[in-house]
């Protein structure tokens, strides 16, 4: 029976030390692994401050062009207002130029007229 007892603790002992070794194993794989895990969260909060500080810088941007907008914008239609006071100067201008085009054409009219009647009219000698 003592025998038995040997052999039995001899083999749970055996038992045991493959265990303690695999368990070793096992741990340094998994300290590896956990290693290799607190690289990557390490980049990866590297990786989110830039986002953040480009993110902050991007919003800046826009802040920036939004308010370039509103000026152009503001400043657009201040031409516009220049453009329409502009185009109402001109409408009376245009309609005295086209008075003036008429009479001129009736001055060239009579001009011709009169110069054909001068040619028809015999000289006189």
């Amino acid at each position: 029976i003592l025998q038995q007892m040997v052999t039995l603790g001899a083999k749970a002992r055996q038992q045991l030390e493959q265990d303690v070794s695999e368990n070793g194993k096992e741990t340094a794989r998994l300290k590896t692994m956990i290693d290799m895990l607190t690289l990557q969260i390490g980049s990866i909060e590297t990786d989110l401050v830039s986002e953040r500080e480009r993110s902050k810088i991007l919003a800046d941007q826009n802040a920036q062009l939004q308010s370039t907008k509103i000026s152009l914008e503001i400043q657009l239609a201040d031409e516009r207002v220049k453009l329409e006071s502009i185009r109402a100067r001109l409408i009376p201008l245009k309609q005295t130029y086209d008075s003036i085009s008429e009479q001129l054409q009736g001055l060239k009219e009579s001009i011709s007229s009169s110069k054909q009647r001068v040619h028809t009219v015999p000289e006189i000698e």
